[in-house]
């Protein structure tokens, strides 16, 4: 994952201020500027200015991740508006509102943002001059530029109510510069940017460096290597667990040796990914990352070219109704690429703005791709007569598997938990081509399907029991569905219609499967003659035991033969064979409950007496 982060990184061309520096989001409108002047060599404070936010100057307002805690790196600070604690529009409260922006933002983050800047990046000595004169000067006019900037927010009530920016700007020779333009900032980060990246050497308070070691990336003894050089976060050291030689996290560089050069490739490969690779699947957002099995430059380029491509074609179809369709088409177009290639998915939540990894995928060579979908292809040709669409008002629902089938069983709602790391296992299971396991899926399965039938939902539960059984197809046809497997010998009463579901592998299995088809077969004359259907609540709320089971044959028996429309002997005959055969102590409620639900909703399927039932109907 990290090395194809790493090969993404080095075919990037590196500006190290585009690199370094932030988007500032939309949502801040307003730039405040802190404006100061030198004439004749000399530096003052001389006014406070505004302006809109404009997105095409983020390497010139020159906003650098800083600790939350502490001066900014670089004299620029966000503003966001506490609404909740600064709603009443009285005196008391604006005053309250621009006392705390100057106390958070000015004295904490911008008071000394140049001295943190001086300090962070290592200046030459004429730029350090002409920052140390400035910073002298906002020391001495602390108190001028606070009450500046005091009346000014007490005036412009538009400005102070909306999220903001606060920043120096420096006038020469009757020009203005924005931080990122300045001469003694701009050439400093443009020599020392590597310097930004403080993170990847200072964490938890400790330092960790070594001089003239081996890098992990470039493979090469470098002057300095960094022991915390780690995108997205993945990779940590506040556990000792992670630490090489136990939990002195100085020497974390052991574990991890990454020089600077290669630290901000890294820095740089993250930037792109997020950028340009991010996709959906199975309505989890997430990053493809690219790593070839031997780098090469234009190999890489020309892989990312094709990459993009696929990410622009996902974007601008995203009003499709078949996002399904389109998120799958991604992973067939990857499982076209040659296996000199691996890919890894970085499935991940954003919650408060903070970016949360939630399961990763490594090293999936496209041939693994392309046997998902192959596989997929084979189960949906193979048994589409068992899945034709259903037409609704607004569309036309299909049963084609896709992996968010599996997700709509996971994900929660008003009154469902979220099983949502059930779910990613199962999905990162798939893409290892590792056992799922049955159980976990027919827990899921039932708590739908019961939810469907217990609110006469009769619409949701065909779909539910429809996609269910394409799950159970499909991985049983990529080999990875951990269940038991039964052996039915010689010929057994309806073969030619059971043995087309190869689920139905045992006796108890197709005497629930058969009961759930004649029981549905009386639910239609009933609805047929009477317009209800009365013995739907016999079927206890789908939660079929042995004893129900049991109890369910000869009361339909007796309805059927009270309508005097039971045209159904072969199939009763069927049912009371199989039954002569199970073993109900093997299988679990949920189990044969699920059985009996398959033969609700694919009874349809079952024709064999139907032509009598229409003549005699």
């Amino acid at each position: 994952m990290l090395e194809g982060i790493y090969q993404v990184g080095s075919v990037q061309n590196s500006d190290i201020l585009e690199d370094i520096t932030q988007r500032i989001e939309e949502k801040y409108k307003y730039i405040i500027k802190i404006v100061f002047e030198n004439q004749d060599d000399q530096w003052s404070f001389v006014k406070i200015d505004s302006e809109e936010n404009s997105q095409d100057k983020k390497n010139l307002y020159c906003l650098v991740d800083g600790p939350s805690n502490g001066p900014s790196r670089t004299p620029v600070v966000l503003v966001p508006v506490e609404k909740n604690k600064f709603f009443r529009n009285n005196q008391e409260n604006i005053d309250a509102h621009i006392n705390d922006i100057l106390e958070k933002k000015f004295r904490k983050k911008l008071l000394n943002s140049l001295k943190s800047f001086i300090e962070t990046y290592s200046p030459n000595e004429e730029n350090k001059a002409v920052l140390n004169q400035i910073q002298a000067i906002i020391e001495t006019s602390k108190e001028a530029i606070e009450n500046t900037l005091r009346d000014f927010l007490s005036q412009n009530s538009t400005i102070r109510v909306e999220n903001k920016v606060i920043l120096f700007t420096f006038i020469e020779n009757g020009k203005e510069y924005y931080p990122g333009e300045f001469i003694p900032i701009k050439e400093t980060i443009e020599s020392q940017g590597k310097y930004a990246f403080t993170d990847f050497y200072s964490k938890y308070g400790i330092e960790s460096k070594a001089n003239n070691k081996y890098c992990f990336f470039c493979h090469k003894i470098k002057d300095e290597i960094w022991g915390y050089a780690s995108p997205f976060s993945f990779y940590t050291v506040d556990k000792e667990s992670f630490v090489s030689g136990g939990f002195n996290q100085k020497y974390a560089w052991r574990n991890y040796p990454v020089c600077p050069d290669c630290a901000i490739k890294l820095k740089t490969g993250e930037k792109y990914v997020s950028n340009n690779l991010r996709f959906n699947f199975a309505e989890y957002k997430y990053l493809l990352i690219p790593q070839l099995l031997f780098f090469d430059k234009n190999q890489m380029k020309e892989l990312l070219k094709r990459l993009q491509s696929y990410s622009t074609f996902s974007l601008s179809n995203q009003d499709s109704t078949r996002i399904d369709r389109i998120e799958e088409y991604i992973v067939r177009k990857l499982s076209e690429e040659n296996n000199l290639v691996n890919f890894n998915f970085m499935f991940y939540e954003i919650n408060n703005s903070a970016f949360n990894i939630i399961l990763l995928i490594q090293e999936i060579p496209p041939s693994r791709l392309k046997t998902l979908i192959e596989k997929r292809d084979e189960v949906d040709e193979k048994f589409k007569e068992f899945f034709m669409p259903i037409k609704t008002k607004k569309e036309e629902v299909d049963f084609n598997f896709h992996f968010g089938f599996i997700v709509e069983f996971f994900k929660g709602g008003k009154e469902d938990i979220d099983f949502k790391n059930d779910c990613l296992q199962i999905l990162r299971n798939i893409f290892y081509l590792k056992p799922v396991s049955f159980d976990l899926l027919l827990d899921r399965f039932m708590a739908k399907i019961r939810k469907c039938f217990v609110n006469n939902d009769e619409f949701n539960l065909e779909l539910f029991i429809l996609k269910s059984l394409k799950i159970l197809l499909y991985l049983k046809e990529t080999n990875i569905l951990d269940r038991r497997r039964y052996v039915m010998n010689g010929e057994k009463p309806l073969d030619d219609f059971l043995s087309r579901f190869p689920i139905l592998d045992e006796a108890t299995k197709r005497a629930l499967f058969l009961e759930g088809i004649l029981a549905l077969k009386l639910l239609n004359i009933q609805f047929r003659d009477k317009n209800a259907k009365p013995f739907y609540s016999r079927l206890n709320g789908l939660k079929i035991d042995e004893k129900v089971a049991r109890r369910l044959l000869p009361e339909m028996i007796n309805k059927l033969e009270e309508y005097d429309k039971n045209y159904y002997k072969e199939l009763e005959e069927a049912i009371s064979y199989y039954f002569t055969q199970s073993d109900f102590s093997k299988f679990t409620v949920d189990e044969m409950s699920y059985y009996f639900a398959l033969g609700l909703s694919l009874g349809k399927h079952y024709k064999k007496e139907d032509k009598e039932e229409e003549t005699n109907a």
